[in-house]
């Protein structure tokens, strides 16, 4: 009786580890976008004005973010030392402070994929790489914390890598990993996303914590998100110094 017990148990247990590993990369898509609101509301849900901070533990910086689709954002950073403008029109991404008598220039590359994080969380991490036209690997399950969550390998087309981790009971993006090399040094990053909040009926994280190489860097929280405020393009462009 009791082997027969075992046997049932051992039975049921692969039973759901076939069903949780049946599922592809198209399965997880599917229910990422069911779980963010729903392929109507994200798509209708066109741009974005937030408020928010953020903290390095130390500091408190005040900061208002403007994103509009298609790959349109607009960073203002308030200090008491200064005001800094990092933004991108989908073609340019640029940085403007009060430090460079030239006005507005090109952003460096690590700044300006940053910033292209920034907007892809802000629209659906998954969506957006995957509309991208990143190749997609599904590399199976790991813990990230206490939850499992599916590990999502993005290809991007210039050979750059980033795994996207979706949580296996609620299918939100709860952790996103990169590797790079800055000078001479390896550097990976990891974003963790929580809070996840509805607005206009879209899920939306309202915290990013971001450690370096294990260390926390900083955390970003939103404060506040309006859905869908009218912006002109021209708020994206890179200003022309006369």
């Amino acid at each position: 009786m009791a082997r027969q017990a075992g046997l049932l148990i051992t039975t049921f247990v692969m039973l759901i580890c076939l069903q949780s590993c049946s599922k592809n990369i198209d399965d997880i898509y599917t229910e990422n976008i069911k779980a963010r609101g729903g392929a109507d509301q994200i798509a209708a849900l066109t741009a974005q004005r937030i408020a928010g901070k953020l903290s390095t533990g130390s500091d408190n910086i005040a900061f208002t973010i403007r994103v509009k689709r298609p790959d349109c954002i607009r960073m203002n950073i308030t200090t008491e030392r200064e005001d800094m403008i990092l933004a991108s029109n989908g073609v340019t991404v640029w940085v403007d402070t009060p430090y460079d008598s030239e006005g507005a220039i090109p952003m460096p590359e690590a700044e300006a994929v940053k910033l292209e994080e920034m907007y892809d969380v802000l629209f659906g991490l998954l969506q957006s790489r995957r509309e991208k036209g990143d190749s997609m690997i599904l590399l199976g399950k790991e813990k990230v914390g206490e939850v499992q969550a599916y590990k999502i390998q993005a290809i991007q087309a210039d050979g750059a890598i980033q795994d996207i981790y979706i949580n296996a009971d609620t299918y939100l993006e709860i952790k996103r990993s990169s590797s790079a090399v800055y000078g001479k040094n390896d550097v990976e990053t990891v974003s963790l996303y929580e809070d996840y909040r509805e607005v206009a009926g879209v899920m939306i994280p309202h915290a990013v914590k971001e450690f370096i190489n294990d260390r926390l860097d900083h955390t970003t929280i939103y404060t506040h998100i309006e859905a869908n405020v009218e912006m002109p393009d021209t708020l994206f462009v890179m200003p022309v110094t006369p």
